[in-house]
Order: structure tokens, then sequence, then C-alpha cells
């Protein structure tokens, strides 16, 4: 029942953008997606513990929060998302760093660079598989990868990428 009620704090978080002051990491720039794999380093913006999220104990629980999903025209297919990804692997949904997909549906018609698409996936799960999989990073790293081959010139794009301490 509780990572329901984070969930919903981290909507409402992100839906009112006072959530800044809780960002733990971010991407530099907004992320450009296409038909290949997509790498997003991720950086500490003041936020992180030291140690980053090697020292993450877990008393807060924590989200990926994407912000500004929208497209150009409407994607073929949508992302499987990976935290801490290495370089080369073919992976599945039993990965230890999987997050979930995010979709472009409704894009361009209901989102667009007007009006963007938000989501969010708690990592604390994840964060916890990554530990025993000796794959949790000081810096994490954000993987897309498309579910299915995309046409070009769509243009799916997501305008901020951040890991935000969410309310208790």
């Amino acid at each position: 029942m509780w990572r329901l009620k984070a969930l919903a704090a981290m909507l409402l978080l992100l839906s009112s953008n006072s959530w800044a002051e809780n960002v733990l990491y971010r991407a530099q720039q907004p992320v450009e997606l296409g038909a290949v794999r997509t790498e997003v380093a991720l950086r500490s913006s003041g936020g992180a513990q030291k140690g980053g999220l090697l020292a993450w104990k877990g008393a807060r629980p924590l989200a990926l929060a994407l912000s500004g999903i929208w497209a150009l025209e409407a994607p073929a297919a949508g992302y499987r998302l990976y935290l801490n990804l290495p370089p080369n692997v073919q992976p599945d949904d039993s990965d230890p760093g999987y997050l979930g997909d995010v979709s472009f549906y409704g894009a361009p018609d209901h989102f667009d660079n007007q009006r963007p698409k938000e989501v969010a996936f708690l990592l604390d799960e994840a964060l916890e598989r990554l530990r025993k999989a000796g794959r949790l990073a000081a810096l994490p790293t954000l993987t897309l990868i498309p579910v299915a081959i995309e046409e070009q010139g769509r243009k799916p794009r997501i305008e901020a990428v951040s890991i935000v301490e969410t309310p208790h």
C-alpha cells in the first residue's frame, strides 16, 4: 500500500513541479530516441549523498521521473527502461535493472511539446536487485531500448530524466 501512496505522491509532485528540490540525479540534456539503444548518464544534482546510489539505504523511496515525453509523430513502439545495464547486453524483463516500459501512446494528438506526458517509476526494488547483482553504481545510467523497430522521422523525445526522493 505504501508503494501506491508513494507513486501517487510522486505523480502529484511531477504535476506541480514542486519536486525540484528533491532531485538527486538528472540528465544533462533532453534525450532524443530512435531505432537504437540509447544510454543516458545521470549526474548528481547536489542533493545526492556522498557515495551516490551506493550509499542509498532506502530511508525514503526513490523514483525515476521522466518529464516532457512527446514526439513529432506517433512512434511505432515504446521503449524498455533499464538502470545500470552493462554495454552489449541484450536484456529481457528478468534483468535486475529492468524498470518497465514507457510508451508514446497519445503523441502527438494528446501529448506534444506544449502538453508533454510525465511518468515515474519507483526504484527501491530495482536498486535492491542491482545491489545483489553487483551492478549498483554511484552514478546511475539509464538505458532505453526500443521494443520494435522504430521508423525514422518520428522524433520521440524526453525533455528531462531525473531520480528524485519521494515524500514518505
